[in-house]
């Protein structure tokens, strides 16, 4: 079975997530509550969160309303602790959850290696069907959510850069929306192979007005950036050293590899390429 497209998210999900336990500090997810938030509506919404509930949290958060890019963006102004409870809803929503990205990953990587370690935590966290390597609902459901996610997530990491350089609260909301982007970025590619992260027969090839519609609609360039903005927050903060954690410089070989930094910028072919030699 043709496995190179899960080196997409291998390459990049698992490194940005492993050296959380490398350096001790595996909390980085966790739930954001603490002693200070005693409102029964926040702990309503960790409850619905916690019980896989998403839609009843969305509606605790937000009166049942459909927000838009900027009522979400002046939700996040107003409400920056609701609105990372928020993100999570809506992620959970698409069918993830932050700390299962992390158990995947963990999981797989002490029950297998190689291969098997890629194709046992994408199946699980992606929801890939084992028949035919589809994934169910990536523009109706996922790829959209998920947006909300980022968008939410994104005024607040602008509004705490210029006082939080270098802090574990600001570092969470800065790898939490690095991966809801990554998700995306491979969710982008595997609809171009219509739907599919795992392809059962190595000989199909990439949809080129599908990625490019895809690419413009959720700005790939710009979800590119966060996750290297994620990465380079996350050795920041935790000074992981080099000869430990190659997390930069794995990604800038990715970035220029599928055309990040050249002229004409990431394209169908160039992602086609970076995959077909892998």
């Amino acid at each position: 079975m043709h496995r190179s497209r899960l080196y997409l998210y291998v390459a990049l999900l698992a490194t940005l997530l492993l050296p959380l336990y490398g350096c001790g500090d595996s909390n980085l997810f966790e739930s954001m509550a603490d002693d200070a938030s005693t409102e029964a509506r926040i702990d309503q919404v960790v409850d619905a969160l916690n019980t896989n509930n998403p839609d009843e949290a969305i509606a605790l958060l937000t009166g049942g309303a459909d927000l838009t890019d900027a009522e979400l963006q002046a939700f996040a102004a107003s409400y920056p602790e609701e609105a990372t409870y928020l993100a999570s809803a809506y992620v959970q929503k698409s069918g993830f959850d932050t700390l299962d990205l992390i158990q995947e990953i963990s999981d797989a990587q002490e029950n297998g290696t190689g291969n098997s370690v890629a194709f046992q935590a994408a199946t699980n966290i992606f929801g890939i069907d084992p028949a035919d390597g589809m994934i169910a609902g990536i523009e109706s459901d996922k790829l959209p959510n998920i947006t909300k996610s980022i968008t939410l997530l994104s005024p607040l990491v602008a509004g705490s850069a210029a006082k939080a350089s270098a802090t574990t609260s600001y570092t969470r909301v800065q790898v939490q929306r690095g991966l809801y982007a990554l998700c995306s970025v491979v969710l982008i590619v595997a609809q171009s192979y219509d739907g599919r992260l795992d392809e059962p027969y190595d000989g199909s090839l990439l949809d080129g007005f599908t990625f490019n519609r895809l690419a413009t609609q959720y700005n790939l360039t710009n979800l590119l950036g966060i996750v290297k903005n994620s990465a380079n927050a996350l050795v920041a903060t935790f000074e992981l050293a080099q000869d430990e954690n190659d997390i930069q410089a794995e990604l800038e070989d990715f970035l220029t590899a599928i055309g990040y930094y050249s002229p004409g910028g990431v394209t169908a072919a160039s992602v086609s390429a970076y995959l077909d030699s892998l």
